[in-house]
């Protein structure tokens, strides 16, 4: 049986260019995850999410594929992050890298069973996130700092 390599951290540690990384230089599959929010600038459909909304959120719970959902009330409402059960994921057959947070990795462990997943966490101090937090927002047509 193969493994769910699951990258995690807190926001701005670094995790996305890490994972960029590590996909170009390992043989291992991505799962796109889903997302209610609202796309920023620069984001194309199905390649770091599937942008949703709640209707289809529903309808995935409500079939019991849901693996794992987080929700997080920001400034501009409440935006739910998930991994669906959608065929990408076949552990008979592939490797696969995730990023998510550690709450995700809970989920997959339930999901999927610890002996499948293996934790990679990524650990910076507060400052450095929250400078690069900034200076992600900064490349923003129209920043919102309020979400930092």
């Amino acid at each position: 049986m193969s493994k769910i390599f699951f990258l995690c951290g807190k926001s701005a540690s670094g995790k996305d260019s890490l994972f960029a990384r590590l996909k170009e230089t390992l043989k291992v599959k991505t799962i796109v995850p889903y997302t209610t929010r609202p796309k920023r600038a620069g984001e194309v459909e199905g390649e770091a999410y599937h942008f949703t909304d709640e209707a289809k959120l529903s309808k995935l719970l409500g079939e019991g594929r849901v693996i794992e959902l987080r929700q997080y009330d920001t400034v501009y409402g409440i935006w739910k992050y998930f991994t669906v059960d959608d065929g990408q994921i076949d552990l008979q057959h592939n490797d696969y890298l995730v990023i998510g947070t550690l709450e995700a990795l809970e989920g997959f462990v339930r999901y999927f069973g610890g002996e499948n997943v293996v934790a990679l966490y990524v650990e910076v101090p507060d400052g450095e996130r929250l400078k690069r937090a900034i200076e992600r927002e900064n490349m923003e047509t129209s920043p919102r700092y309020e979400e930092i």
